[in-house]
């Protein structure tokens, strides 16, 4: 990597969900939620930081959880929250460097994900974002040194700098 200069940019879409009540999601289940969705993009970017040059970017998925909290995804939606704040912190620690840190706040998309959960099932979700369409606003936003990727009001999605 030296060899090459560094990195440009390091994005990090890992996650697993689960569904049900606070009170009925064990605790190895917890931890699992939190390991995945919020330790290991953070260890992950942590590894990479100093390796992303000048005008590079840092970006992580957390996803409209991280603000919404919905009933019945308290762990998970704790989770993502946990990794919207580090990544907010980190973006003020690397402004002086000139790396960018994107959160990439998605709404519900159409990929399979809510059925692959460790525990429960989904609720009923609405019709899902077309990955192509977040695809090619994330691109933008990397392009462009933004900060925040979120749903849009009038839009599917909206690009914050």
């Amino acid at each position: 990597m030296a060899e090459l200069g560094g990195l440009d940019g390091v994005v990090v879409c890992v996650g697993v969900a689960a569904f049900g009540p606070a009170s009925d999601v064990e605790d190895a289940v917890s931890e699992h939620l939190m390991a995945v969705n919020a330790l290991a993009p953070m260890a992950f970017l942590r590894a990479a930081v100093d390796r992303v040059s000048e005008g590079g970017v840092l970006a992580a998925v957390t996803g409209i959880v991280a603000e919404s909290a919905p009933a019945r995804m308290a762990d998970y939606a704790a989770a993502k929250a946990a990794l919207a704040t580090w990544l907010t912190a980190v973006r003020r620690e690397q402004r002086r460097r000139g790396v960018s840190v994107l959160e990439i706040n998605l709404p519900h998309m159409d990929t399979g994900f809510a059925g692959r959960a460790v525990v429960g099932e989904a609720p009923p979700l609405p019709r899902g974002l077309a990955v192509q369409e977040a695809v090619d606003t994330i691109v933008q936003a990397l392009s462009e040194g933004a900060k925040l990727v979120r749903p849009g009001s009038g839009t599917a999605l909206e690009v914050v700098r």
